[in-house]
């Protein structure tokens, strides 16, 4: 019997992942510098839980991999990536693709929370 999950897809997941862990912190923390309280926060960030659902559910829909576009759809890359990667079909430029586009987004909401951050009217509010 087949392993499921061979160490290199594994690693590769791992790769993907950590900056697209990144991204959500950092998209989670600019939206929740801007919210007064809890429940203004999760109102705040509700709708882009929704779009990342949709994005995730959309993904797993058979016959999808015949779309050209995904691999450009950011988000969505990722969750293909990683679909390909464990049905042992991988392309290696939609998955450098997925890993290029996930980095350079993370490394640009980091630039900005940290940014955001470094401001005092951001933390100190009256």
């Amino acid at each position: 019997m087949p392993a499921l999950a061979s160490p290199a897809a594994l690693a590769l997941t791992f790769l993907l992942m950590v900056p697209l862990g990144l991204f959500f912190a950092t998209f989670i923390l600019m939206g929740g510098l801007q919210a007064r309280n809890t429940l203004e926060a999760s109102s705040a960030l509700t709708p882009g839980i929704v779009v990342v659902a949709l994005l995730g559910v959309f993904s797993m829909a058979p016959g999808i991999e015949k779309l050209g576009f995904l691999p450009f759809v950011p988000v969505l890359n990722v969750s293909l990536a990683i679909r390909k990667l464990f049905s042992q079909q991988m392309v290696v430029w939609e998955y450098l693709l997925a890993l290029g586009m996930t980095l350079a987004l993370a490394a640009l909401m980091t630039w900005i929370s940290t940014r955001v951050l470094d401001r005092e009217s951001s933390l100190f509010r009256a």
